[in-house]
């Protein structure tokens, strides 16, 4: 298992998907700076806009590089080496949610960090900003790597890289269309020590990561039982 998820790391460095990733985020957000507002940085961290961009950026990341193994028969040859298909999913699950751990704190630097250096953070930046910056990210980053694991699932039992992306885009873009982002509402009201929502953030919390949880086993069933 350790070698399998040191060869996902070592082969994740020099990855071109990652860094073209991380380049369109950085056009994005040099965009929006250029365009922004005198709201401040701390509206724009909270903003539809940046959580758009870093959804889509982990999904167009797990097609372009997780799927990319399917297209290339890379899973074929690491099973043929002798290794289960338990540990193969589990090691590019890993790697996955490091890379999209990145996209996703990247988003944030180039959304909220350059942002506050053109137009401020909005207001007096103290301890309990502080605390609202980290806690908003850190529950930020947890929803969203329960959201874009779907894709990753989608792209490792889908052979199609074509079918795989319809599948991934349509996915992220029918919860963007039909929700309104119920779960950045939790994470800014946590951040914000909003005790309003009652036990809804807990519920969250608790459902996304079990959602991800069961999600995850089926797909590992799925694998196992594939014709690869």
């Amino acid at each position: 298992m350790y070698n399998l998820l040191k060869a996902e790391i070592y082969k994740l460095k020099y990855s071109k998907e990652l860094l073209i990733c991380l380049v369109g985020l950085f056009v994005l957000s040099a965009i929006n700076i250029y365009y922004g507002n005198i709201e401040g940085a701390k509206s724009t961290l909270a903003s539809q806009s940046r959580e758009m961009f870093g959804l889509m950026a982990c999904t167009l990341f797990a097609v372009t590089y997780v799927g990319k193994d399917s297209l290339t028969k890379t899973i074929s040859y690491t099973l043929t080496s002798g290794q289960s298909r338990g540990r193969v999913i589990l090691s590019k699950y890993c790697c996955f949610l490091i890379a999209s751990t990145i996209i996703l704190i990247m988003n944030y630097i180039l959304m909220g960090g350059l942002y506050s250096i053109f137009y401020g953070w909005g207001q007096l930046f103290n301890s309990e900003e502080l605390y609202f910056l980290i806690a908003y990210i850190m529950l930020g980053i947890y929803f969203d790597l329960c959201i874009v694991s779907i894709p990753f699932f989608i792209c490792i039992l889908v052979n199609t890289s074509s079918l795989a992306m319809a599948l991934s885009c349509g996915f992220i873009g029918l919860i963007l269309s039909l929700s309104q982002m119920p779960w950045d509402t939790v994470a800014y009201s946590i951040a914000s020590k909003d005790t309003s929502l009652g036990i809804l953030p807990i519920i969250f919390i608790i459902g996304f990561l079990l959602v991800t949880i069961i999600l995850y086993l089926a797909c590992s069933y799925c694998f196992n039982n594939k014709d690869i």
